[in-house]
């Protein structure tokens, strides 16, 4: 469902949406997004949101929150993304990247980030890391790192080419070509 301030046609499958807020399910997911302006392209069954977009998405199993000037909603593929700068909150996690996509599959999502600052919150402790890439995938718990990783865990702190970390559990599973350094 589409709702918003005005619209217009542009051509016979492309609205443009001014003040739009949509909500859509898909499973037990309930998404809601609103912005200052959409592009509706109804044969793509494609969404751009631009200038201020709030996206927020609530399951049984997590939530997630982007902040961004443009996003692209590709209804069919479930999926989202950005090329601009973006703030994204999965529960503990938030994520400053450049550029985001992220996918929607029916267990959880597949999210990757370019450029990307991440803070992990796990109980008392807050770990701060950054990556040219960082590929979150729910279904596993998992975060992988590439290229130019650092990731500081209360002071401990591994720079690698590839860093893979498990949520759940909270500990490095494995990094590759990586120096170690202790703050204590």
């Amino acid at each position: 469902q589409i709702d918003g301030k005005n619209s217009q046609i542009l051509d016979k499958n492309l609205y443009l949406i001014n003040r739009p807020v949509v909500e859509m399910r898909k499973g037990d997911a309930l998404v809601d997004i609103d912005s200052s302006k959409a592009t509706y392209f109804q044969d793509l069954q494609k969404l751009e949101f631009i200038d201020s977009v709030n996206f927020n998405l609530f399951s049984k199993k997590n939530s997630l929150n982007i902040k961004t000037e443009e996003l692209i909603v590709e209804i069919k593929k479930a999926s989202i993304s950005t090329g601009k700068k973006a703030l994204t909150i999965f529960d503990n996690i938030k994520v400053q990247s450049i550029g985001m996509n992220l996918i929607y599959i029916r267990d959880g999502y597949n999210a990757d980030f370019t450029e990307a600052d991440i803070q992990i919150k796990h109980k008392k402790s807050e770990h701060r890391g950054f990556a040219n890439k960082i590929s979150m995938i729910s279904r596993e718990n998992e975060l992988i790192m590439e290229g130019n990783a650092y990731l500081n865990m209360d002071g401990f702190e591994v720079h690698a080419d590839l860093i893979l970390y498990n949520i759940e559990s909270n500990k490095i599973i494995r990094s590759v070509n990586s120096t170690i350094q202790s703050n204590s």
